[in-house]
């Protein structure tokens, strides 16, 4: 729903014709109070989109000083207690992955010594949590030369310096799997927000706000 421009209310028309409504973050407090309000009245389903300060807001705590009550914003930090289930979780899930795929994992090591030159598996520097870089483990899917000139470049679509095994792997995923030994070495979990590489990420921290905060935790083999 567009809450700008001339029509500045047309948005009360418009939700006579839908069933949910989305407020993006960047809506004015005082509109939104009132877009809300509207919902309520009409039976809508309202999704807010939150903005860093409506998440830090999500666990307010009252404080007091000289008995003045005070909100207390909770930052997002997860708990000792949240870290620790997640890695007994990360362990075992890792650790079952890496069982039952062994075996196609050596298959898949056969075919791409067989299809190209180079080692079985390629590193990559990349940022994790608390900005720390660290190695991540991929199947290599690409020549061995392919980012000498270069430099990181995310592969695109047709890219030639793809392999043929390596399209397949990228295409399936399957690549990713020696992430789960990444895993196991406590530097990424099986849920998180994907690492990017170390250039590609000083990028991302210029153009988008707030981006920095993902790596309040670690990286993940995929995201939610």
């Amino acid at each position: 729903i567009a809450t700008d421009g001339a029509d500045s209310d047309g948005w009360r028309a418009q939700l006579l014709t839908v069933d949910v409504v989305i407020l993006c973050s960047d809506v004015e407090i005082t509109k939104k109070a009132e877009i809300v309000g509207c919902c309520q009245e009409l039976q809508k389903e309202v999704l807010l989109t939150p903005s860093l300060y409506e998440l830090y807001c999500s666990g307010l705590s009252i404080d007091k000083i000289d008995d003045i009550p005070f909100f207390r914003p909770q930052y997002l930090n997860p708990s000792l207690e949240r870290r620790s289930l997640k890695r007994i979780l990360d362990v075992f899930v890792a650790g079952a992955a890496l069982l039952l795929t062994a075996l196609p994992m050596f298959l898949i090591a056969i075919l791409i010594k067989l299809d190209s030159k180079g080692p079985v598996f390629y590193k990559q520097v990349r940022t994790g949590r608390y900005e720390k870089e660290f190695a991540v483990y991929k199947f290599r899917s690409m020549r061995l030369d392919a980012e000498a000139e270069s430099g990181p470049v995310m592969a695109g679509e047709n890219d030639p310096r793809v392999t043929r095994v390596g399209a397949f792997l990228r295409r399936t995923s399957l690549d990713e799997l020696p992430q789960f030994f990444n895993v196991l070495q406590g530097r990424m979990s099986v849920v998180g927000p994907r690492p990017h590489a170390v250039a590609h990420n000083e990028t991302y921290r210029k153009l988008i706000k707030g981006y920095m905060i993902r790596h309040k935790v670690k990286p993940g083999i995929t995201g939610l």
